[in-house]
């Protein structure tokens, strides 16, 4: 894997960025490639490889276990941590489901009440946008 490295640590770093782009910490989605190339790790063993902080190693990995993207083990008194792939497609349609589709379902309900054509056309364009995100997020999923 070591003639690898160049590449992986490239994709971790994008990770980061993503992670970035979507409102978390860099850190966030170094973590989680680290955790997908890399295997089970420690918070402890995460803190000395990213050379980060044991506040923000910790930080990252709740939010990444709240989303489902990681699974933990207790071995012992400490915590190993891994991704879940699998898990992440189950995150990503209740996202769309219980949050993206009402919300578009919402706006189609109340649209026809706007009388202000600004207003009315701002709502058509987020449902459009929700529905296009749905689709994207199907076509992810399949």
């Amino acid at each position: 894997m070591k003639e690898n490295n160049a590449v992986i640590s490239e994709i971790i770093s994008n990770l980061g960025n993503i992670s970035e782009k979507i409102g978390l910490n860099f850190a966030t989605g170094m973590i989680f490639g680290r955790l997908y190339f890399f295997g089970s790790k420690t918070q402890e063993q995460l803190k000395d490889e990213l050379k980060l902080g044991l506040s923000t190693v910790s930080q990252s990995l709740t939010v990444l276990e709240a989303f489902g993207f990681i699974s933990v083990q207790k071995d012992g008194r400490k915590k190993s941590y891994s991704a879940n792939i699998e898990k992440s497609n189950i995150v990503l349609e209740n996202i769309m489901r219980f949050n993206i589709q009402p919300l578009a379902a919402l706006i189609e309900s109340r649209e026809k009440e706007v009388k202000d054509k600004e207003t009315k056309l701002k709502l058509k364009l987020l449902r459009e946008h929700c529905n296009s995100c749905c689709d994207m997020i199907d076509k992810m999923m399949k």
